[in-house]
This record gives C-alpha cells, sequence and structure tokens, in this order.
C-alpha cells in the first residue's frame, strides 16, 4: 500500500472521504524510465501545468493553478537516446479528484536536480465513485502509467548527462508546445461537452415487437439533406470558456417526428411506437437537427449517406429518404441539436 498526503489544491469537498492510502497496484521503489518530459516539483499534491496527462486544471481555482506552477522546480527531459531515467526514493499517493489518485515517486538527486526533493508522476488508479463501490480500484492499463519501471542495471549503464539546455529556455520552448496542444484539448472538450447536453437519442423497437412495423412507416415518412457545416461549438466550465469550430458534412433533418404524439390507442391505454427511457417522454425529432448515429455507427461520410439514403431532387435542393428503414429496427438512432452554425453550401445542391 501508498501512504496518501492530504490534498492542497482544487476541490477538496467530495462525496466520498479522501483514502489514507491505496494499493501500489505495481508501483515500488527503483529506477524508472518516464514515458515523456515531465516537470518535477517540491511537493507531491501539486500537478503543474505541464505534460502530464494529470495536469487538466480546466475547472481549478486559477490561484490554485498558479500555487502548484510555483512548486516545479526542473524538468526531466529526453537525452540523446531518449532516456528519463530516474531512482525514485519513496513513494506517495495524492488525490486528483473525488476517483482519481496519482502515485507520485520523490526522485534521487541526479543531472534532472541538484536535491531530492523532487516528485514526478508514475501512475493513475482509480475507484468507485459512489460509497458503495468506493473500495474497489479499477484495472490499470498501460495508458495510466506515465512511468516504466526499469532494472537498476539497465539504467546504470545509460547514465543520463546533464541537459544542455538550461530549464528555462526548455520551459519557455515548451511552453509553445503545450500551448498548442491544450489548444487542441480545449476545442475537443468543448465538442465532448456540447455533444453531452445536445445529443438525444431514439430507440427504435425491435422486429419481435408489435409496433415496429408503424416505427418503419414513420421512419420512412422522414426527409433529410446533406450540407457541408460549420459548427462553433462552444463550452464553459468555472471562470474558462472553450471553443471548437468545425467543417464537416451533415445530415439534416427536414421533416419532424413528433415522438410523444405517435401512439396507438388500445381503449383506454396508449402504447408508444418508439420506446421511452422509464416516464421520460421522448425528444421530437425537429427539423435541422443533425442525424449523427445509427446503432454505433457515425452518418458522416459520402459514402455512408450514399449507403443508406436515397438521394432525388426536391423542392430546396437534393432531399434524403431512407433506402431501407428496417436498419433502424432494434437499434438506436442518435441526433443532435445543432450548435451555433454556418451553412457553407449545400452539397449536391
Amino acid at each position: 500500500m501508498v501512504r496518501t498526503i492530504p490534498k492542497e489544491y482544487g476541490e477538496k469537498d467530495f462525496q466520498c472521504k479522501e483514502k489514507k492510502e491505496v494499493p501500489a497496484m505495481g508501483t515500488r521503489l527503483g529506477w524508472y524510465n518516464l514515458k515523456e518530459d515531465q516537470l518535477v516539483v517540491t511537493k507531491a499534491t501539486a500537478f503543474p501545468t505541464g505534460n502530464d496527462p494529470y495536469s487538466d486544471h480546466r475547472q481549478m481555482d486559477p490561484e490554485d493553478i498558479k500555487k502548484m506552477d510555483e512548486l516545479v522546480v526542473g524538468a526531466v527531459v529526453a537525452d540523446e537516446n531518449g532516456n528519463r531515467y530516474v531512482n525514485v526514493l519513496e513513494l506517495a499517493a495524492a488525490r486528483k479528484d473525488e476517483q482519481v489518485y496519482v502515485i507520485k515517486g520523490r526522485i534521487e538527486k541526479s543531472s534532472w536536480r541538484d536535491k531530492d526533493d523532487s516528485w514526478v508522476t508514475i501512475l493513475g488508479i482509480q475507484c468507485g465513485g459512489r460509497p458503495a463501490v468506493q473500495h474497489r480500484w479499477e484495472d490499470v492499463q498501460d495508458c495510466h502509467w506515465t512511468a516504466e519501471p526499469v532494472e537498476a542495471d539497465v539504467a546504470q549503464a545509460k547514465p543520463v548527462k546533464p541537459p544542455t539546455q538550461s530549464f528555462e529556455d526548455w520551459r519557455k520552448a515548451n511552453k509553445v508546445k503545450l500551448d498548442a496542444k491544450d489548444a487542441k484539448k480545449n476545442e475537443e472538450y468543448a465538442e465532448l461537452m456540447f455533444r453531452r447536453f445536445q445529443e438525444y437519442t431514439v430507440e427504435v423497437p425491435d422486429e419481435n415487437s408489435q409496433f415496429a412495423s408503424r416505427a418503419i412507416e414513420e421512419l420512412k415518412r422522414m426527409k433529410f439533406k446533406k450540407s457541408m457545416n460549420r459548427d462553433e461549438f462552444t463550452f464553459s466550465a468555472g471562470s474558462c470558456s472553450f471553443k471548437r469550430i468545425k467543417e464537416s458534412i451533415r445530415v439534416v433533418v427536414t421533416t419532424p417526428l413528433k415522438i410523444k404524439e405517435l401512439l396507438i390507442h388500445d381503449g383506454s391505454f396508449e402504447y408508444p411506437i418508439f420506446p421511452c427511457d422509464g416516464n421520460i417522454p421522448e425528444h421530437p425529432i425537429n427539423v435541422g437537427d443533425y442525424f449523427e448515429f445509427i446503432h454505433e455507427t457515425p452518418i458522416n461520410s459520402e459514402e455512408k449517406i450514399n449507403e443508406v439514403f436515397n438521394c432525388q431532387p426536391g423542392p430546396e435542393g437534393d432531399e434524403l429518404t431512407f433506402k431501407d428503414a428496417s436498419i433502424c429496427v432494434g437499434g438506436k438512432l442518435i441526433f443532435m441539436t445543432p450548435p451555433v452554425h454556418t451553412v457553407i453550401s449545400q452539397v449536391g445542391a
């Protein structure tokens, strides 16, 4: 087991109490080779802004971010052989968020640092978020490791030479790369979070359901168009705002489908043609919404669109209708309310 150092920065008011120790999960004292260039800090609880995959601070207080960055005293940078060997003298765990703990290693003084007060990240582990499962630890995958254990004779056979570039010069150059990496991550985050709140699912009854044929008939009536859209995804988290602009081909709904009104009446009962999730009425499919997935297959290419839809001239350009609506039976159709966007051109118009 590895002892946990009480959390100092970021959110602390979690549902589950902080653990006093965590399982080692294969970590141990001794030599490691870091997978990427990594900043080193003088406190194990700090997650400075850097290449470390556990340094994501989108919703953290800027003052806490500043305090952690001030604890940076150097960096472990790849030598001419691409190695970043460090000798770990002590292990400790730091809580990153509700479920994630990161095992850190205090490294001996070396060409990276003339004191042995520096900590690097070794492994991130995750437990259950609810009290009932908070003592269950998820299996460790290769992507959770930020360092690889190596034998002492391997590391000592190729001693790392002192960096030729000063830390400050390296950090300035690295910041340019980091800013570009963060910008891409923020863009992806903006789209991910937008989709989380704006996508909705329509469940289609399976072939054994008495409603399957009626559902197919309703889907046959639907019409779509394809267009090349320029979408602007925006999302705010704390004091930060993220934006992503993306150009892509879209299948756009041109006839609505009012799901909750599609009922079959049987005496005093009404049965929905499209299944509902509990007592929550299904989301209506509105004109202008994007048709994103059939089952788990994305509809975002000319090839896939031509495979799924018939295309014929319409009053406002080409219209798309299902070639065979039965391909939707027993699956899920995912739609998305579009973000602020500009339609560049209608494909095939």
